[in-house]
């Protein structure tokens, strides 16, 4: 566990928001198993309820059963919009996982605006509307939508730096 501005960060990952396949969720849990499959144990903390889209939910079970993950992920289930930020404080890198669908070309991730507000650096899939805020290597990283492999190498990549991701987090 490490300590940022005196605060424990027990999770290493976040993701909020609704949950479901077409929103990319499904893409971190399988980067959270690639990684452990290369040594990196990490904590993702969801903040949503994933078991709303059953075919997600599912898609969940299996890979934490397969790829024996259970300890590593945290559902929070769905929280009062006034404790978002709390629930973030202990989480060290945010994603925004969207996949590249029509709608997601165009609306802009409020949790981006959620995950500056509490200092975290962010991973984003590379859709134009995240571009307006987030800047590769200055508060985040980008990644292309259902590249697995990508998101696992930009999350190892700020687990291995957190001078790096510390920075990132406070731009």
């Amino acid at each position: 566990r490490i300590k940022y501005c005196g605060l424990e960060k027990k999770y290493d990952l976040v993701v909020l928001g609704s949950m479901s396949i077409r929103t990319g969720v499904l893409d971190v849990v399988e980067a959270l198993s690639i990684l452990k499959q290369e040594g990196h144990i990490l904590k993702l903390k969801l903040i949503g309820n994933p078991s709303l889209d059953q075919t997600l939910w599912q898609q969940i079970k299996k890979l934490i059963e397969s790829e024996n993950i259970k300890g590593q992920l945290y559902i929070t289930g769905k929280i009062p919009y006034s404790e978002v930020p709390k629930e973030l404080l202990d989480c060290k890198i945010s994603i925004i996982p969207l996949l590249d669908l029509p709608k997601f070309r165009n609306n802009m991730a409020t949790k981006q605006f959620e995950y500056m507000a509490t200092g975290l650096p962010i991973i984003s899939t590379k859709l134009k509307p995240q571009q307006y805020f987030i800047k590769e290597g200055f508060n985040g990283l980008f990644y292309e939508p259902g590249n697995v492999r990508n998101l696992a190498n930009r999350i190892k990549y700020l687990i291995e730096n957190p001078e790096i991701a510390r920075r990132m987090g406070e731009n």
